[in-house]
C-alpha cells in the first residue's frame, strides 16, 4: 500500500510549495507482501525519501503501535492510536482537522551561540499549531540573540529573521527550564524510537530517564504512584522516584514533597505563530 501510494504522490507533486502527506490506516500486523516491520521501515524511507510525510493511525489493541510510531517518525509525521471504545468518527475527524490545512513544508530555525537546542526542524506546520523551540545558553546570556525561521510556503520560499532583547523575555521563574526539559526528553524518546543502533538507543534512554526524575515528569520511563496523604508514613517501599502529583506545583515521593522549580540553567523558548 505505501509503495503504490509513494508511486502516485510522486507523479502528482510537480508544484512547488505542494505538502505532500500520505495517510496509512491500519488495524493490525502486516499480512501481505512484506512482513518484517524493520524492513517496511527503511523500504518507505528509501520510497519517500523525505518528499512525502507518512502519517500513520492504527485502529484498536492488536495494532504494533511502536512500529506506526516509528514509521511515521522516520517519514517526517506522527502515529495516533484509534481507541475503539470511544467515537472513532470523532478521532478521525480530528486527525485530519489538524492537518487539513498545511500552511509551510521544510521549516528550519537557526540560532546563535545556543546550546542543547531541541528540534529545530519540521516537516510541516499547520494552521492552528505552533512550533516550540527551547535551548540553553553556554554562558552568560547575551543581551540579545539572532534567529532565522525558513521554510516553503504556498507560493515561494519564505525567511523570518529577527534580533531578539533576552531582558524582554522574561518568564516565570523555573518555567522555561522545565519546558525545556519537556521537550528534550520528548525529543530523546523520539530518537530512541527512531534509532538503529541498540547502544545509542540505550543511552538515549538513559539519558531521557535521568531527565525525566530531575525535573519529576512523569514518561513512558517512569511511573506515578497516588497515595493519599495520611498514608504516606504507610508506604515505606514507595521508590523516591514515583511521585504524586499536587495541585501546588509539586510531587509527594517517599522522601516528602519535591518542588517542581528548578533554576540550575538559564534558559530560552522561542514560539513561532507563522
Amino acid at each position: 500500500a505505501i509503495t503504490e501510494a509513494a508511486t502516485m504522490l510522486t507523479r502528482a507533486s510537480d508544484d512547488i510549495g505542494r505538502a505532500s502527506m500520505l495517510v496509512l490506516l491500519t488495524d493490525g500486523q502486516p499480512t501481505v507482501g512484506e512482513l518484517n516491520t524493520e524492513e517496511i521501515i527503511e523500504n518507505a524511507q528509501r520510497l519517500l525519501v523525505g518528499n512525502h510525510a507518512l502519517f500513520c493511525l492504527g485502529f484498536g489493541y492488536d495494532v504494533s503501535f511502536e512500529f506506526l510510531e516509528k514509521l511515521a517518525l522516520r517519514n517526517g509525521g506522527f502515529a495516533r492510536r484509534i481507541y475503539p471504545e470511544d467515537d472513532a468518527d470523532h478521532q478521525l475527524t480530528s486527525f485530519f482537522d489538524e492537518v487539513a490545512q498545511p500552511l509551510m513544508i521544510d521549516v528550519n530555525m537557526e540560532y546563535g551561540e545556543i546550546a542543547d537546542v531541541t528540534q529545530t526542524a519540521f516537516s510541516n506546520y499547520f494552521n492552528g499549531s505552533e512550533v516550540v523551540v527551547a535551548g540553553r545558553f553556554p554562558g552568560a546570556p547575551p543581551s540579545n540573540f539572532h534567529v532565522t525561521v525558513t521554510g516553503m510556503g504556498a507560493q515561494s520560499a519564505l525567511s523570518l529573521v529577527e534580533d531578539f532583547q533576552v531582558a524582554s523575555l522574561a518568564a516565570p521563574e523555573g518555567f522555561v527550564e522545565r519546558l525545556w526539559a519537556y521537550l528534550t526528553i520528548k525529543d530523546l524518546l523520539n530518537k530512541e524510537r527512531m534509532t538503529t543502533d541498540m547502544e545509542q538507543g540505550r543511552q538515549l534512554k538513559a539519558r531521557a530517564l535521568r531527565m525525566s526524575l530531575e525535573y519529576n515528569f512523569v514518561t513512558p520511563l517512569t511511573s506515578m504512584v497516588v497515595v493519599q496523604s495520611n498514608a504516606l508514613e504507610e508506604a515505606p517501599n514507595v521508590e523516591a522516584h514515583d511521585y504524586m502529583l499536587l495541585p501546588g506545583g509539586g510531587v509527594v515521593t517517599a522522601r516528602g514533597h519535591v518542588p517542581l522549580i528548578a533554576t540550575a540553567a538559564v534558559v530560552f523558548a522561542l514560539v513561532c505563530f507563522l
